[in-house]
């Protein structure tokens, strides 16, 4: 009888400790994936931030090169 106790005892115990363990992979595997997540929308914005940087880099280029060839022309600006 003592035995079954004891059985029946550890079994619980151990029930505990998996539910426990299991609480906590869930917890984790939330945060990373928040994490993950995260970083998707910061390489998203940085992607979107180069491209709005190349954009304004071949506007100026454009607009230096119309000056160089206005003002090479003898054309007032």
């Amino acid at each position: 009888m003592a035995g079954h106790l004891v059985a029946a005892l550890t079994a619980v115990a151990w029930l505990i400790v998996f539910r426990r363990l299991e609480r906590s992979w869930r917890e984790q595997w939330r945060k990373a994936d928040a994490a993950a997540q995260r970083a998707e929308r910061a390489a998203a914005r940085a992607e979107a931030l180069a491209d709005a940087a190349e954009q304004r880099a071949a506007s100026a280029a454009a607009r230096a090169e119309g000056r160089a060839s206005r003002s090479s022309t003898g054309a007032a600006p």
